[in-house]
This record gives structure tokens, C-alpha cells and sequence, in this order.
């Protein structure tokens, strides 16, 4: 999964900075921070529910 992470993020970031795409740098490296940002969530919410 990680190669592929990498890989959306290496495609977005040239396609943001070849104005191919307008989205904001939050969405452009969203690759990169996304699934740590869920797994967050997900380990926040399961710790809550067994409290």
C-alpha cells in the first residue's frame, strides 16, 4: 500500500504543479496524511467505545 501512496502522491503533486489540477496543497498530499489521519480516527473512536 505504501508504493502506492507514494505513487498518488508523486502524480498529484506534479499535476499541481504543472497547473494540470487546482485542488489545494490539503488535497494534493492527502496520500500522505490520509491514512494516518484515519487509522487516528479509527483507534480514537475504538478506545472510546471500551471506555
Amino acid at each position: 500500500m505504501d508504493i502506492l501512496f507514494a505513487g498518488l502522491t508523486i502524480l498529484f503533486v506534479g499535476l499541481k504543479l504543472t497547473d494540470k489540477i487546482k485542488w489545494s496543497w490539503w488535497a494534493v498530499t492527502a496520500p500522505i496524511w490520509g491514512p494516518l489521519a484515519a487509522l487516528f480516527v479509527v483507534g480514537f473512536l475504538i478506545g472510546f467505545a471500551g471506555a
